[in-house]
């Protein structure tokens, strides 16, 4: 029996090859499928777990304190409680902190936009007797600079007196006390956020001390200077978060003013003023500021803004390095002859010459509240309009001004020293470093934020914003001063918090155990009547914004949820095309054996006629395969072993490559055993006459189509799962990319998993295509008779050609469009239609019958040409 097997095998080497190269090929693609798809599930489970878990996990806030937009897009501005009014009291907090499952649990009560201790900007000497100086601040977001109202006009007329050197002529009372004998300019108060946290807390969740603000530190700053003169007033103390530097410059312009002696006594005559050393009456007015409130001093202001230059020079110069948030120059700005910023300090001669550092903080004990930014969501787009104009900068957040500053406590007689409540007192300064680069999202909503981009109307430029001085800037602001949780009910009141970030403890990584516990943890929290939300999972998302009078801009938002959806999505596409790659396998080894049958019809009715029992026909085939399968299975252990150490995969490749040859085997054996019964009773395979009937109406292709629909059926069959599978891939793994993409953890992940899914889609190809080649020569092979008969009757090479073209476009095309039809009615059932689906189909479709039809062409071709040329 054995030399018999032999003989079929060799007699049939061919057809024995082909499939047996198709078996290799799934014994080796159907596991490497398999594995590659958990492969990429555990890719994406093994991601999550490691990067899905951010600096805390459940943030809490008061009931019904939700971002506006947090329900309807599912996501949230990076820094959406930076701001609040509070709600939480503090005994809530010490019992949250208190409970043992709990590892962190840090406090965030945003105070406002406080400003601190405002310095000058000194210029150097004047190099001739007659000065102007004209200077303008200003900041910026990045993309546009604001000029900061006022702009100071100082002009230092030399006219000596036993007492001065120089007259003053000052646009702004502002300049009162600085441009006096020297060019001096005060900066303008610069506003920054201020956050109330638990240093303990606090340093628990990012490894920094805040130990300069606890409530038993002893630091002071120049904030308690002030404490004597208003004694209702409570020290706010703060350390100040260095990070990025102030957006303030400005533009300065010294220029010589072509003037003489003569026009400084016309300019004294015009305001009446007398010589100081001839005014017998000292109440007679004597210098320009003593008259600073008439129509004739500020026309001389005017006369002196417009008057032309003998020579000038021109500044822009970047305050930005040299000014701090609460302190902003304690060594005194000072811009050298040369053009250079340095300090008063390093230059100690100044101080001969009548320079000083000036500080104040007359400003300090006001500040302002601001509201979350008031995006507008329209057509699925997101905008955010201008609200106001403050100092000449645009404000994109409702303001509100809280306390008095000492400055209008000494112009108003209303008020008095008692009206100061709080005032700043910068005692330290702390680094919280760069904003690392993080897959998860766990907002802190205080420091550190990922930067906002203009991106244009074409989306092709990338320019980082930043927030401006004032309060309302577009551009979130990270906060610059921290304080205590008692300087916030000292502020706030007795329910100061915002909401408070909490860390379970016992978690190493964001697995399903650790999500559980989460969500426990969460439910725990909620009956205290507070807003829990699961922040473990979240992932940064970049959304694009229009902000009026900027444009275009790109910021990062938080998704909420995003590991999951990850998971759920992935998991999903995995299943279903495992489960369709299996078909391909399946349905290819079970359309061979259908083809199989077919073709030992005669040999095994011979055999039956030859007295052979059933038993020792099934014996004989089983052998006869057996030799096929086991050779395939055993040369795809090598080929398994070498794509392992180059993919770097695992054992488990080998357990599926064996489940797959026991399943193939089991079916093959339990099928021929089947089979041979059908095979000996040869009146099983009789035709229905009615169906030759309707044969005869049909067209001859048609007819050839119907009547060796048995050899075909094989090829159609795997050729519209094939075609389901390669549009379906492509769609599925699209579709969850897209919908994954959105964040930088789905980013990742989509990278790493996307190149496993690719081997389903080559190996479905290539099983697709030597089933097609099996069939066609098949097909042609029994078809050779009819191909030499139609050559001796006269028939032409083209015309047969054409003839059988016909039929494989008909059927093949057929098949092709089944296939896209059941992807596209997959697709429908798993995500949603749109029209991309329908012209990835088409192309998908045409793709696979062009590559199908220049197959069939080459095969075709030969077999007619075979018989052609032995009619010869």
């Amino acid at each position: 029996m054995d030399r018999l097997t032999f003989i079929q095998l060799s007699r049939n080497k061919w057809k024995h090859f082909l499939f047996f190269l198709a078996l290799l090929l799934i014994f080796i693609t159907v596991p490497l499928a398999l594995h590659s798809l958990q492969r990429a599930h555990q890719q994406v489970e093994s991601d999550i777990t490691y990067y899905a878990r951010g600096t805390y996990d459940l943030l809490v806030r008061p009931m019904e304190t939700e971002h506006p937009l947090e329900e309807k897009l599912g996501m949230v501005p990076e820094n959406y409680i930076g701001f609040g009014n509070g709600g939480i009291s503090i005994n809530t907090w010490e019992t949250i902190k208190s409970r043992e499952d709990i590892e962190i649990a840090a406090p965030v009560a945003s105070l406002g936009y406080f400003t601190g201790v405002n310095s000058t900007l000194a210029i150097s000497p004047p190099q001739a007797n007659y000065m102007r100086y004209i200077t303008e601040f200003a900041t910026t977001d990045g993309v546009n600079r604001y000029p900061i109202e006022p702009e100071y006009m100082c002009a230092l007329l030399k006219y000596e007196t036993d007492q001065f050197t120089y007259e003053s002529i000052i646009n702004n009372d502002d300049l009162r006390n600085d441009c006096v004998e020297i060019p001096a300019f005060p900066l303008p108060a610069t506003y920054h956020l201020v956050v109330g946290i638990d240093p303990t807390e606090e340093e628990k969740l990012t490894n920094t001390s805040f130990s300069s603000i606890a409530s038993d530190s002893t630091l002071t700053g120049s904030g308690s200077l002030y404490t004597a003169d208003y004694p209702n007033a409570k020290l706010l103390p703060i350390v100040e978060v260095i990070d990025k530097e102030a957006s303030l410059s400005t533009s300065l312009s010294i220029g010589t003013l072509d003037l003489s002696p003569d026009d400084i006594v016309q300019f004294r005559d015009q305001l009446g003023l007398k010589d100081p050393d001839e005014a017998e009456d000292p109440t007679l007015p004597t210098h320009f500021y003593q008259k600073k409130q008439t129509k004739q001093y500020k026309q001389l202001v005017k006369t002196l803004r417009t008057l032309d230059t003998a020579d000038s020079e021109d500044y822009t110069l970047d305050l930005s390095s040299v000014v701090n948030a609460f302190d902003q120059n304690e060594h005194g700005i000072y811009l050298t002859e040369d053009g250079d910023l340095d300090t008063i300090e390093n230059h100690p001669e100044l101080f001969q010459q009548g320079y000083f550092i000036n500080q104040s903080m007359s400003a300090s004990s006001a500040y302002y509240q601001a509201s979350q930014t008031p995006y507008e969501l329209s057509d699925g787009r997101l905008s955010v309009p201008i609200l106001d104009v403050k100092d000449g900068v645009p404000i994109y957040r409702e303001i509100k001004k809280q306390g008095n500053t000492m400055k209008e406590v000494f112009d108003n007689d209303s008020l008095s020293p008692e009206d100061i409540a709080f005032i700043p007192d910068p005692v330290d300064t702390v680094e919280m470093g760069e904003k690392e680069a993080q897959l998860a999202a766990s907002p802190l909503g205080i420091y550190q934020f990922e930067p906002a981009r203009y991106i244009g109307k074409e989306k092709n430029e990338s320019i980082e914003l930043e927030p401006t001085m004032t309060p309302g800037s577009f551009v979130t602001p990270s906060a610059k001063g921290l304080t205590n949780m008692e300087a916030a009910v000292t502020v706030k009141g007795d329910e100061p918090i915002d909401a408070i970030r909490v860390k379970v403890a016992g978690i190493d990584q964001y697995t399903e155990e650790a999500a559980t516990k989460i969500e426990k943890i969460a439910d725990e929290l909620r009956h205290m009547d507070l807003n829990v939300t699961i922040v473990a999972g979240a992932s940064p998302q970049n959304v694009e914004v229009d902000v009026e009078g900027i444009g275009l801009v790109e910021e990062s938002w938080t998704t909420l949820g995003a590991a999951g959806t990850i998971v759920g999505e992935w998991s999903i596409s995995n299943l279903v095309l495992a489960i369709l790659f299996v078909l391909v396998g399946g349905t290819y080894i079970f359309n061979r054996f259908i083809f199989w049958r077919i073709t030992k019809e005669k040999d095994t009715l011979l055999l039956s006629q030859l007295g052979w029992t059933n038993h020792h026909i099934q014996a004989l085939w089983n052998k006869e395969v057996f030799y096929v399968l086991s050779g395939s299975a055993i040369l795809a252990i090598p080929l398994l072993m070498v794509l392992s150490r180059l993919g770097g995969l695992d054992s488990t490749l080998y357990v599926y490559q064996l489940i797959t040859v026991l399943i193939a085997g089991t079916f093959v054996w339990f099928f021929i055993r089947k089979a041979i019964p059908k095979l000996t009773n040869p009146f099983l395979s009789k035709n229905n006459p009615k169906k030759s009937k309707r044969n005869k109406r049909r067209s001859l292709v048609n007819r050839n189509i119907h009547y060796y629909w048995r050899y075909i059926v094989s090829a159609f069959t795997q050729l519209a799962i094939v075609s389901t599978l390669a549009t379906f891939v492509y769609l599925a793994i699209n579709e969850t990319v897209s919908q994954t993409n959105t964040t930088v953890l789905g980013e990742y992940i989509n990278v790493q998993v996307n190149h496993w899914h690719l081997i389903l889609v080559v190996s479905a190809y290539i099983l697709a295509f030597i089933t097609l080649i099996e069939a066609l020569m098949s097909l042609f092979k029994i078809r050779k008779k009819e191909i030499k008969q139609f050559l001796l009757i006269g028939w032409r090479k083209k015309d047969i050609f054409q003839l059988y073209m016909k039929e494989i476009f008909l059927w093949t095309g057929c098949a092709l469009l089944m296939g896209n039809l059941i992807s596209i009615l997959l697709f429908m059932i798993f995500y949603s239609l749109n029209w991309t689906v329908f012209l990835v189909a088409t192309l998908s479709f045409l793709g696979l019958y062009l590559f199908i039809v220049l197959l069939a062409m080459a095969i075709v071709w030969r077999y007619i040409s075979k018989p052609f040329a032995s009619a010869a």
